[in-house]
């Protein structure tokens, strides 16, 4: 009898023994877990915002060096406009020589027209055949006509 209680305490010890173990690992690990995925978590967001951030940067970045661009080239256009007259502009000898000096000052310049205030494409300077083409049924024509300037995609004749 002696000896079945021994080994009862013996049990009894390494139960207590093992639960002691168990419940020491979960206190430990537990809070190691939590931490885990609560930095999971935070590392998400900040890489994310930070992620965003970048391509936000970037994105105004070359918004502002087109515009800049965009900018630049009608304000030759402007001048051009004004330092030159319609009879001067409407010469495609002329109008040729002043692509050249557009094309020696700024990058980007293919080609140059005139257009009247019917749509009739009066000189041209340039790569295409677009003399005697009329634009009076565009809608970036009609853009023109109302506020004076359009910006718009690439237009083949």
């Amino acid at each position: 009898m002696n000896e079945d209680i021994t080994k009862g305490k013996k049990f009894r010890y390494r139960r207590l023994w093992a639960v002691l173990v168990v419940i020491m690992c979960l206190v430990s690990i537990t809070p190691l877990i939590f931490l885990t995925f609560f930095n999971l978590y935070q590392y998400e967001d900040v890489f994310t915002a930070e992620l965003t951030q970048q391509v936000t940067s970037r994105l105004s970045n070359t918004k502002q060096a087109l515009q800049f661009f965009i900018d630049e080239r009608i304000a030759a256009i402007t001048f051009l406009i004004n330092s030159k007259s319609f009879e001067e502009l409407s010469n495609n000898k002329n109008l040729t020589t002043v692509l050249s000096q557009l094309k020696k000052s700024f990058e980007g310049f293919i080609d140059l027209g005139l257009i009247d205030s019917e749509g009739n494409h009066r000189s041209y300077a340039g790569p295409y055949e677009l003399y005697e083409k009329n634009y009076s049924d565009q809608q970036w024509f009609h853009e023109v006509k109302l506020h004076g300037l359009h910006v718009s995609d690439v237009f083949m004749g």
